[in-house]
């Protein structure tokens, strides 16, 4: 028996997106996907699992954790502002510029297994997602394929 990639995808939307771009990776049938809803979630997830790649979104809420309830207010309660998806790669692949510290890193977590889908305009995080080495990047549109997680995992492969 094959042993599926693990993916974690740390996306507020992805149970109303279900059917556009969850459903091929559900029928694909290569991936065991696992959903976060907030940055605390995925964070959870991250120190207590090891997964083969994990896309994340930029706009967050923060979820249970007063540390990134606190970096949330600070952004002006505002998902836009806050970034806390930029928080989040910052805690985990580039602890000593980030605004939450995490207890541990676990030794699995490189950029190389990180990727970026979110609404927001590359030009205006590209700085500070290329200071992370995360090399790839999808900015979701009205036009982004059905088929656009399963595209980012293959870039991740």
């Amino acid at each position: 028996m094959k042993i599926k990639t693990r993916v974690l995808w740390i996306e507020d939307n992805a149970h109303s997106d279900y059917v556009h771009t969850v459903g091929p990776v559900l029928v694909d049938g290569r991936y065991d996907l696992v959903i976060a809803e907030s940055a605390s979630e995925g964070i959870q997830y991250v120190t207590e699992q090891e997964f083969d790649a994990v896309i994340v979104d930029l706009r967050l809420p923060p979820g249970d954790d007063r540390r990134w309830i606190t970096v949330y207010n600070h952004g002006g309660s505002n998902r836009t502002n806050a970034r806390l998806g930029l928080e989040v790669l910052h805690a985990l692949l580039r602890p000593r510029d980030a605004k939450v510290r995490l207890e541990f890193i676990p030794k699995w977590v490189e950029p190389k297994r990180f990727a970026v889908f979110t609404v927001e305009p590359k030009v205006e995080v590209q700085s500070i997602i290329e200071m992370l080495d995360v090399n790839v990047y999808v900015q979701k549109t009205a036009e982004v394929s059905t088929r656009v997680i399963l595209d980012i995992l293959q870039a991740l492969a």
